[in-house]
């Protein structure tokens, strides 16, 4: 290949020269790959024993063709020759050498086939091309009859091909296209065409003083249904709850698939212009969807009852732009959720505030953790038959250096769904720790440090190795440390937590399991941890005096935990009247404010200390059993 000729010669015009009747662009890809060379007179091109490797275009000097030492033709300046390569492998059976010198340029023949391939349009309109020139061909050149026809023949089947592939070119762009802006499982909009449409509602909007309101609808226990029966069964049930929302609105109301279990629905409101109107008319149609997803649903003979939640954001009452009405929506989509399922529930400034909160929580939390803001507090816990204080849980507070003290139930949750609770669990592991070790030390043996142990934890850290640490830290030994375990993270977590549980029992750490009765563990699942405490939950314990439903739950615990060798902490004692109730239902300890507030490590060992040296050591003292 002669790289100066290449850069001085245009291929691409040399290639419409020989084929001046191709009127679509000429791939780039297919003319980079072209190359020029020069062959010196008498040079063969091509033998019977050696095919052309490329479609071949004379620039300069002339090429002939012979056949068995017959001259069939000369090729000029912008003729071709090589164009049976393209279809077929075989040697054409000819002679091809230079007259003089010549210069070509060559487009390899493996480059034009991608080329046919990869541009059906140009493929069709080149295999065209060569189709009239071969047929022109054919009439002037008898001695290559034979193979012209042959070569034509192919040259046909191979328009017919492309014209096919053009046609499922079409087709799968058509398909593409639907798929870029629609569900493939429920035919509905997907959330690109949601977003359109609500950009288009948007601005239509503004315009005319129209309203409109977005309904988000998730449904209820569909993850229970898939688990269950399977994905298929799944996927057919999606289909028929899409068709049942699609038929509770109206033409022009907009539905979309958002994914998973999560549909949307655009209502269009611009013959309503009365504010109760307007949500009168909103609310109608939640509850028509609530109503139409609340009958069973028969999928592969199985029949299936499920319910969805409905959150709503109004236009221009609730967010100015898509992102705005999406979020507030789903924030109202979240309250509806909290509230019970089946409900709906309009957004409010109140969510949005609450949003916000939420959002400065999250972003202040790591700079929270590495500026050690959080402080642990200590609760007492005392035996019910002595009133000794025998132990005290470990619960975190954040003293935030400019909003003061932040609630736990605030900043938990957050800190659970952003992975930040590890690094705090971890914090008041080792706090809690080092704070029982001195308390041991000043003469309370037996006392015991409780400590929560959140969900996320067993997935986020090797809970095993970073209790190890924090004891060998504080040379605290493993029995005088308690780790409290939700119902909650028992069932989510299943046997990963439970493996580790057992390995921080064999260690000799005491496991309880925390706010029993707001869960949804069995008795299997107590056998199987081997608990050593179980705590009852403070919305029990706060009726057991006198609420007699409250009470019968509270014994039937007891006995319960009883009977499987456990220790009894009821949580939430407030009134000297329960301490009555619990002592006849003979449980073991009490934890509340009847007791102690939670208060700060130097606090408790104040506290612990004047208990600790009075001459009944009693901290609490209880009516006598």
């Amino acid at each position: 290949m002669d790289q100066e000729l290449t850069q001085v010669i245009d291929c691409a015009e040399w290639f419409r020269r020989a084929f001046p009747g191709l009127a679509v662009e000429i791939p780039h890809g297919f003319v980079a790959l072209a190359q020029v060379r020069r062959y010196a007179e008498g040079t063969y091109l091509c033998r019977p024993d050696r095919p052309v490797e490329a479609l071949t275009v004379v620039v300069s000097g002339a090429v002939r063709l012979s056949k068995n030492g017959h001259m069939i033709r000369d090729f000029a300046p912008g003729d071709y020759f090589g164009e049976g390569g393209l279809i077929r492998d075989a040697a054409p059976g000819v002679d091809l050498i230079a007259l003089g010198e010549t210069t070509v340029v060559e487009f390899p023949r493996l480059a034009a086939r991608r080329a046919l391939s990869d541009h059906p349009a140009f493929g069709f309109a080149f295999v065209n091309v060569l189709l009239s020139e071969s047929m022109a061909r054919l009439q002037a050149t008898n001695t290559l009859f034979a193979d012209n026809r042959s070569l034509a023949q192919q040259l046909e089947q191979a328009v017919a091909q492309l014209a096919l592939a053009i046609e499922q070119a079409h087709a799968s762009e058509e398909q593409m296209r639907f798929l870029a802006t629609h569900d493939p499982l429920t035919r509905l909009g997907n959330r690109t065409l949601l977003h359109q449409r609500l950009s288009e509602g948007l601005e239509r909007a503004r315009r005319s003083g129209r309203r409109f309101a977005l309904h988000i609808v998730d449904l209820d226990q569909f993850k229970e249904i898939n688990d269950l029966h399977g994905h298929v069964v799944g996927d057919r049930l999606l289909v028929a709850v899409a068709e049942r929302v699609a038929r509770a609105t109206r033409g022009v109301d907009a539905v979309a698939r958002l994914g998973g279990d999560e549909f949307a629905v655009v209502q269009d409101l611009s013959e309503d212009s009365e504010g109760e109107l307007i949500s009168a008319n909103v609310a109608t149609l939640s509850e028509r969807m609530l109503t139409a997803l609340k009958q069973p649903f028969e999928v592969d003979d199985i029949t299936l009852d499920i319910g969805a939640s409905i959150g709503i954001a109004l236009f221009p009452n609730d967010g100015d732009t898509v992102e705005e009405l999406l979020r507030n929506a789903d924030l109202a989509l979240h309250r509806a959720k909290q509230e019970g399922r089946g409900r709906v529930a309009f957004f409010t400034a109140a969510l949005g505030e609450s949003a916000l909160r939420a959002s400065t929580i999250k972003a202040n939390l790591r700079q929270a953790v590495h500026e050690r803001q959080f402080v642990v507090h200590y609760q007492p816990k005392a035996d019910l038959r002595s009133g000794d204080i025998t132990g005290a849980e470990a619960l975190v507070r954040w003293l935030h250096p400019q909003q003061g003290m932040i609630s736990p139930a605030e900043f938990v949750p957050i800190a659970e769904r952003s992975g930040a609770v590890a690094h705090i669990g971890e914090f008041v592991l080792r706090d809690a720790c080092l704070a029982a070790s001195r308390w041991r030390v000043i003469g309370v043996p037996d006392f015991s440090i409780s400590v929560n142990l959140s969900p996320a934890q067993f997935r986020l850290h090797d809970v095993v190795a970073v209790v190890e640490e924090a004891l060998r830290e504080a040379d605290l030994p493993p029995e005088a440390l308690e780790l409290e375990v939700t119902e909650t993270a028992l069932m989510t977590e299943g046997d990963g937590a439970i493996r580790q549980i057992r390995r921080l029992q064999d260690l000799g750490v005491k496991i309880a399991v925390d706010d029993f009765g707001t869960g949804y563990s069995s008795l299997a699942y107590l056998r199987q941890l081997a608990a050593r405490t179980l705590k009852i939950d403070r919305s029990f314990v706060r009726g057991c005096a006198v609420v007699p439903e409250d009470e019968q739950i509270v014994q039937t615990i007891v006995g319960l935990a009883h009977n499987l060798g456990m220790h009894v902490v009821a949580e939430g004692v407030e009134e000297p009247e329960q301490i009555a109730t619990l002592q006849r239902m003979r449980c073991d300890a009490v934890q509340g404010y009847l007791i102690a507030r939670p208060m700060s490590e130097t606090a408790l060992e104040s506290f612990l200390q004047n208990n600790t040296y009075t001459q009944q050591r009693v901290a609490v003292r209880f009516p006598a059993l």
